[in-house]
């Protein structure tokens, strides 16, 4: 707070925060504030905030505790926090000549004009300075008051350095902890009073070093610690990973700037959403897939497909995930113009993107559909958009989708694996895989997409900022590694039909292959089969095989049986019957279950599909069976992917989760 101001008392300390006071630079001979009104909190010194310029310390009290009478321009005598203190003010340099290295101490003019006298000149600064910007040269000896025109749109010449802030009041200048803003090598005038270690007993953070180890871009190159590169305009520097783009927009002398160079570089909002849908005509909904085909989407042999979410656009509300319709913008200023020069080359531009939210009724696939419409317009080029709404065969990163593609949606052209790319978020980067980017990858389903197709890949940082690739891990899991051959079970020597009555007791996850194995060897061999999900308990199950032991024949139940309490029903069964008990151990894992689980799914299976939940119930619950607990012999049976269809081979081979 600042004493003595605006027809209160000399001695009386306002409570402003510092960053109201300096957070938009000082405008010539104008006042900075005047009393307006209390703050309805009845908040100490809480007025209204006026256009910004000198403080002003007051004669004596003023004819009104709210007008601006009896102020005075010069000297300020102030105190932060109750250390005393004088703040310079600077007054507005001479137009026909550089500024002088000599720092004004107040400005001689007649008490309340607000005037100046421009023969003070400002102090030059040639190294940075932790304050607030007096003014900026922007041509012809005029000064840009505002820290709104200093950072972006005015025609700035020379290094601009200092990142931009918000004030206190929203609007953007450089408030507290901001870095000072100058010019280099026409003396740019910078006063302020030092940094406050605190505003209202809050510890303020301290100031950001100017260089790191986060990796900036310069118009697509990217520099080091102590490196240049020029910056034309329309192109952006990118601070921190890309996390903060500044576009150049034009410099002293310049023309105005391209409009589509400054709509893509701002990412405005796009209206909403009702008022963008263009009607179905660009739509169409084939069960679990949306296509969109924008008009001038052309069929071509080279394919440049991308994902959307992380790839194309991000959230403008920094979340992980869009707060509605209208939560996004551009990724990075460079992919307008990388897309366009694609689309010269010939390439025809796909989106491949998963919307799972859709099928299970949690996003309205019209106010999808608008957002894509959006995100086309904003983007400017040709995009024709392929979008899986549910689990199965379209879903990344599965190929339907790039199947559809290739044999229904490409006006019958060919298209050419070597010569096409997909770009993609979900890439297996594990954690700090960049300096700043500490979050490791959510999955790396895009690029197991484009390894499923054998597809070139690149991460959105490569493909559009020339990052150089970051390193990543895949799965553990590989179905293309399973072999349909090998030893039926283990030992190999181990008989998998019995010489007389037993019972044999499946123990394995469900979609392990169970079903299908114990059908093929054992009932075809003339086993009973029992089974919980068609007799409806395992009360019942126990009674079929009593009937088949006593009827002298042999049964298998094909159950999961996870732990010794559930076998231990049959063993007892075998035991009263007075035969042996064998079990059969279904070795798949739980990653190779959820795969056979999903590919039931796309194929259709008559096999009802399995949630998850239920395949983590029995990795929970389950205990390696033992001889201890009754079995004459315990056989392991691995999983082997045997097909007679040739696409459903190929498609079992496929990455099936990132």
């Amino acid at each position: 707070g600042w004493e003595g101001a605006g027809g209160t008392p000399a001695n009386k300390e306002f409570d402003f925060d510092y960053d109201c006071l300096l957070g938009k630079g000082w405008v010539w001979g104008e006042v900075f504030w005047k009393w307006a009104r209390p703050h309805p909190t009845g908040r100490k010194g809480a007025g209204r905030i006026h256009k910004p310029a000198f403080i002003f310390r007051p004669r004596s009290n003023g004819p009104g505790g709210t007008s601006c009478g009896g102020l005075e321009a010069g000297t300020v005598s102030g105190r932060r926090h109750g250390d005393p203190g004088t703040l310079p003010v600077a007054a507005q340099p001479s137009r026909r000549a550089a500024p002088d290295p000599v720092a004004s101490r107040g400005p001689q003019s007649r008490a309340g004009s607000g005037t100046t006298d421009s023969s003070h000149r400002p102090e030059v600064l040639s190294q940075p300075r932790w304050g607030t910007v007096v003014g900026v040269e922007v041509g012809g000896g005029a000064w840009a008051p505002s820290g709104r025109d200093l950072i972006s749109p005015s025609p700035i010449s020379g290094a601009v350095r200092g990142p931009r802030v918000s004030s206190c009041d929203g609007d953007a200048g450089n408030s507290v902890g901001s870095r000072v803003v100058w010019r280099e090598g026409s003396g740019w005038s910078v006063l302020a009073p030092p940094p406050p270690t605190h505003t209202r007993g809050r510890a303020l953070p301290p100031l950001p070093p100017q260089l790191g180890v986060n990796p900036s871009t310069a118009g697509g190159t990217q520099l080091n610690p102590g490196s240049h590169a020029p910056l034309a305009v329309g192109e952006t520097l990118l601070l921190v990973n890309g996390l903060y783009p500044l576009t150049l927009r034009s410099t002293a002398g310049a023309p105005e700037p391209d409009p589509q160079v400054q709509e893509e570089a701002q990412g405005a909002p796009p209206e909403p959403p009702t008022k963008r849908l263009r009607g179905p005509h660009g739509w169409q909904e084939l069960g679990p897939l949306l296509v969109f085909t924008a008009p001038g989407a052309r069929a071509s042999k080279k394919v440049a497909g991308f994902d959307l979410d992380g790839t194309l656009i991000t959230t403008r509300s920094g979340k992980v995930f869009p707060t509605g319709p209208e939560d996004w913008r551009i990724l990075f200023p460079e992919i307008p113009k990388r897309l366009r020069e694609l689309e010269a080359d010939g390439y025809k531009l796909v989106i491949f993107t998963n919307q799972l939210g859709i099928g299970r009724g949690r996003l309205r696939p019209q106010d999808f559909q608008a957002k894509v419409e959006a995100v086309l317009d904003a983007l400017g080029v040709h995009f024709q958009v392929l979008v899986a709404t549910s689990s199965g065969l379209y879903r990344k990163p599965v190929t339907g989708m790039w199947d559809h593609l290739c044999e229904q949606a490409n006006e019958g052209v060919p298209v050419s694996l070597a010569d096409s790319v997909y770009v993609g978020d979900a890439a297996g980067r594990q954690a700090n895989w960049a300096p700043g980017r500490k979050k490791k990858d959510f999955s790396c389903g895009d690029r197991l997409f484009a390894l499923n197709l054998g597809l070139r890949f690149s991460t959105p940082e490569e493909f559009f900022l020339n990052w150089a690739p970051a390193p990543f891990t895949l799965p553990d899991f590989d179905p293309r590694t399973l072999s349909p051959t090998g030893p039926l079970c283990l030992p190999p020597t181990g008989p998998l039909v019995g010489p007389g009555p037993e019972i044999i007791v499946a123990v394995g996850f469900p979609a392990a292959g169970k079903s299908t194995f114990l059908q093929e060897h054992l009932v075809s061999a003339g086993y009973v089969y029992a089974n919980r999900d068609t007799l409806g308990s395992w009360q019942k199950c126990v009674a079929l095989c009593t009937e088949a032991l006593k009827a002298g024949g042999r049964a298998v139940v094909d159950n999961t049986n996870p732990d010794p309490t559930s076998r231990a029903r049959y063993i007892s069964c075998a035991k009263d019957a007075g035969v042996p008990c064998r079990c059969f151990h279904f070795t798949a894992s739980l990653d190779l279950a959820r795969h056979n689980n999903r590919f039931r799914e796309m194929i259709g299976s008559a096999h009802p599909s399995v949630s998850d939940m239920v395949l983590f119930s029995y990795r929970k619950q389950f205990v390696a069976p033992s001889l201890t607990e009754g079995f004459s012999q315990i056989l392991e049976i691995p999983f082997r992917p045997c097909f007679t269809d040739a696409q459903h081979a190929s498609l079992y081979r496929q990455f099936s989760e990132g």
